[in-house]
């Protein structure tokens, strides 16, 4: 049996203060009995961590912290992003596995990429390598599921309905902000420890929703979110879809480096060439080689690498590639 209360919770009733909890205010206390029946207890830290494509000009990614402060107050909550491109899935899902390992375990991670809001697809709960994720099941987990590997997930999923069955108190009228009225909710008692997936609202999942794509090096299938130029890395002619452009204008691409080196003859990192050609004015970037550094190339000059989150890249060294593809 594992109980979790908020640490200060307990700490503030006994008179011990600041002191008892080491500083950690947002604290919890999990209280376990182990099955000789003896009690013991340590202190947690928990998170969660936001990311979704409301953006910050308006206040969706505000009513996130403050629903969850309201339900949990003083819990650990961050952001991952907002600025995922409003509907891109493919997007959010690599940014979901890019920063998987670096969230603290045990953090529960709230995914908010919705274009299905208010339908009646389901809601995932899934938890892989001491993190629990909580979005739609629409696409986001793709990448995890793909590079991770299916059986590390334990995945469950339940309804809108559902969970106001449960929870009535976060029942609203609206069918067009379930990140306030559900997943900022539901991840908060999760990570409180108020909510279990033990819980009768939840159900194993028997199927999970991934990304249509096809068996890396056979003809990849572009994404339908994917947009802007076209990439083929040769000699395979391997074409690559368009994850996302970052902010210094670099191309992150749908090619992991342990799926390129599974697969030898696709070329090696010093013959192979990675051509990007723009679909408006036909403008062509060659990179030659995949390189370790920009420096590796001159100024100006198209470099092809594996990025920090192990996709291949292109950028333009001292410069961005996305602003020079659009030169006509």
């Amino acid at each position: 049996m594992v109980t979790s209360i908020p640490l200060r919770w307990l700490t503030d009733s006994l008179g011990l203060g600041r002191t008892a909890r080491h500083g950690h205010h947002q604290g919890f206390l999990r209280i376990i009995r182990d099955p000789r029946g003896i009690l013991w207890y340590d202190d947690y830290m928990s998170t969660i961590a936001f990311l979704t494509d409301f953006g910050r000009q308006d206040h969706y990614a505000g009513l996130l912290h403050a629903v969850v402060e309201s339900i949990v107050p003083g819990l650990c909550h961050i952001d991952l992003s907002h600025g995922v491109a409003p509907g891109n899935i493919l997007s959010a899902a690599w940014m979901l596995e890019s920063s998987w390992d670096s969230i603290p375990r045990g953090s529960v991670v709230c995914c908010v990429v919705d274009p299905g809001v208010g339908t009646d697809r389901k809601i995932l709960v899934g938890m892989i390598d001491g993190r629990i994720f909580v979005g739609p099941d629409n696409g986001l987990v793709s990448m995890l599921w793909r590079l991770r590997g299916e059986a590390k997930f334990k995945c469950y999923t339940t309804s809108r309905v559902a969970f106001h069955g449960a929870n009535p108190q976060f029942q609203s009228a609206s069918s067009t902000f379930e990140g306030r009225d559900v997943f900022a909710p539901m991840a908060a008692l999760l990570a409180a420890g108020k909510m279990t997936l033990d819980d009768g609202i939840f159900t194993k999942a028997k199927s999970v929703e991934l990304l249509a794509e096809s068996t890396p090096f056979h003809g990849r299938v572009v994404h339908p979110y994917s947009q802007g130029p076209e990439f083929i890395l040769l000699p395979a002619s391997l074409r690559i879809s368009l994850i996302h452009i970052d902010h210094f204008g670099n191309f992150i691409l749908d090619l992991h480096r342990q799926e390129f080196e599974a697969y030898p003859f696709a070329g090696s990192v010093s013959t192979c060439e990675l051509v990007a050609t723009s679909k408006v004015h036909g403008k062509v970037l060659r990179a030659h080689g995949i390189q370790k550094t920009f420096a590796d190339v001159g100024k100006q000059e198209a470099v092809a690498y594996w990025g920090s989150s192990g996709f291949l890249e292109m950028a333009i060294r001292d410069g961005s590639a996305s602003l020079e593809l659009q030169k006509q």
